[in-house]
């Protein structure tokens, strides 16, 4: 398996990681809901992309038993991969930025 497929299977669950972190830090548990919404949404445009760009079976001899299950596969790939990279995206600008004003709090 290539390294870069490794990497991208392995960013949601650094995601995760991140989102039990932060569920737990009193003055980051409400970024959380945000975090979560980002990732969701990177999810579905990922998994859209990757439907609407896959190969569809279109002739007859390809319409048989379990012949939209590559195009699911990727679909279903992308939200797992979508969820962690939108996560992690938003984690980066919202971290920082609640850390920043909850110092800046008396």
């Amino acid at each position: 398996m290539h390294p870069i497929i490794i990497g991208l299977l392995i960013v949601p669950v650094i995601a995760v990681i991140i989102l039990v972190i932060l569920r737990r830090s009193r003055s980051m548990g409400r970024l959380v809901p945000a975090l979560v919404l980002s990732g969701a949404a990177t999810a579905l445009t990922t998994a859209f992309l990757a439907f609407t760009n896959a190969t569809v079976p279109i002739a007859p001899y390809e319409t048989g038993r379990g012949a939209w299950l590559p195009v699911v596969g990727v679909a279903l790939l992308a939200l797992y991969i979508g969820f962690g990279i939108g996560f992690i995206i938003a984690a980066l600008i919202g971290v920082p930025y609640q850390f920043i004003a909850n110092r800046r709090q008396p």
